[in-house]
C-alpha cells in the first residue's frame, strides 16, 4: 500500500515538472518624447532597446506629446517622459526638481 502510494505521489511530481512554468506578464511601457531640446531621435531608441531587451518590458513610444488625455495613459503600467524643461542645473547635475525628488 505505501508502496502505491510513493508511487503515485512520484508520478505527481513527474508530471509537474512537464508543466510550463509561468512567466510574470510584462510591464507595459510609454516613452513620451518628441520635440524639444535634447537628441531624442538618439535616446528613445536606445532606452527601447535597452527595456526590451531584459525581456521584462513591452515598450512604446509616443512622440506627439499634445493632445494626450489619461485614455493615452491608461493601458500602460509606466509612463517614461524623456524631455528637457530648460530650466538651469542644480548642483550636481540635476534639475531643483528632480533633485528634490529624488533626495524625498
Amino acid at each position: 500500500m505505501k508502496s502505491r502510494i510513493v508511487l503515485a505521489f512520484l508520478l505527481v511530481l513527474a508530471g509537474l515538472t512537464f508543466l510550463p512554468a509561468q512567466t510574470a506578464p510584462k510591464v507595459k511601457v510609454l516613452i513620451l518624447t518628441g520635440v524639444n531640446g535634447h537628441n531624442w531621435r538618439a535616446t528613445t531608441p536606445l532606452l527601447r532597446e535597452i527595456l526590451e531587451s531584459t525581456g521584462r518590458f513591452d515598450v512604446h513610444v509616443n512622440e506627439e506629446v499634445r493632445g494626450n488625455t489619461l485614455e493615452t495613459f491608461s493601458p500602460y503600467d509606466v509612463l517614461l517622459l524623456t524631455t528637457v524643461t530648460g530650466r538651469t542645473r542644480a548642483p550636481g547635475g540635476t534639475t531643483a526638481p528632480a533633485r528634490r525628488c529624488s533626495t524625498s
